[in-house]
């Protein structure tokens, strides 16, 4: 049976989060969450022994348990099969559901479940206890399954590729503009986003100097954003994860930070949901000018834009 890439869809989100939330404090619940377990990255023959011993857990509770393939075409992914109705929120903090449950199905759970506590129900019976102790003794973790099944992928490595890109381009604009101290972003050596590539300013610059560069450089594009949006909804069906792909016409927009600890897009932990940064006055001043930055694009959520599909 075929069914939608939500691996392509849930990889891009996770980029657009680590994206805003590699450079702002702690306090970042207005934005896109990603994960929240103290896990760590494991191998893809650990992922595949993790898979087995947990969905071998749920099978043994009576949970129609499935294998699904990451995006390297390994059965790492544990889901329900299509004969039932299953969706919930993982112990990570993920929302996911199966091929038989709607998009408007999934939002109508979640709103009902905003404290994002994890849960499982199956055909509308809460299998939450059996479920999360399958989790516990098992070890499965879907963000190990991203970090280490996903983005290490070459849908992980293209996806890179393009922040690189479209980083340097608007780098090269802020050089033209006023800044030429403005630093290229650089390619990630590595794939679990403690590296993300970002475009750096100088620290010295002042709000009123970003604005003024915003508007001759914009880091981002609700128009486009929408389009992308699309894109990604309109992938449809695919056999396997493992050719999963950008899809041609994607514009990633521009990672753009500081050239200082914290807001250089080093150091970001998925787990954690994001960097640890200095108490000191310069970090303040570039906190309140990261601000300016994401403003935009932390409208486009607020506004109900974003991809329908979840991991």
């Amino acid at each position: 049976m075929k069914r939608r890439s939500t691996i392509l869809a849930g990889v891009v989100a996770l980029a657009m989060a680590a994206s805003l939330g590699a450079c702002t404090k702690d306090d970042d619940s207005d934005l896109p969450t990603v994960g929240g377990s103290a896990s760590s990255t494991v191998s893809s023959e650990d992922l595949v022994s993790i898979a087995q011993t947990f969905h071998d857990c749920l099978t043994d509770a009576g949970l129609p348990a499935v294998y699904q393939q990451d995006a390297n075409g390994l059965s790492t992914i544990v889901s329900f099969d299509g004969g039932v109705r299953a969706l919930g929120i993982d112990p990570d903090g993920f929302p996911f559901s199966n091929e038989s449950v709607t998009t408007g199905e999934l939002e109508d759970f979640l709103a009902q479940h905003s404290d994002n506590n994890a849960i499982l129900e199956v055909d509308g019976v809460d299998h939450t206890e059996a479920w999360v102790q399958c989790y516990d003794t098992s070890g499965y973790s879907m963000t190990n399954i991203l970090t280490g099944g996903i983005l290490d992928s070459q849908l992980g490595v293209d996806m890179m590729q393009l922040m690189v890109e479209s980083s340097n381009q608007w780098a090269a604009c802020a050089r033209e503009n006023g800044f030429p101290e403005t630093k290229d972003a650089v390619m990630t050596t590595q794939f679990d986003f403690s590296q993300i590539p970002t475009a750096l300013l100088p620290t010295s610059m002042t709000a009123e100097q970003l604005e003024a560069l915003l508007q001759v450089c914009p880091n981002f594009d609700a128009e486009q954003a929408a389009k992308n949006d699309e894109l990604l909804n309109g992938v449809g069906q695919i056999d396997d994860p493992a050719q999963a792909r950008i899809p041609e016409g994607y514009v990633m927009p521009p990672n753009v930070g500081f050239d200082y600890p914290g807001f250089d897009g080093q150091g970001f932990s998925i787990m954690g949901g994001g960097v640890s940064i200095p108490d000191n006055e310069t970090s303040r001043r570039l906190n309140d000018l990261m601000e300016i930055l994401t403003q935009a694009q932390q409208d486009y959520y607020a506004s109900g834009g974003g991809i329908e599909a979840t991991p």
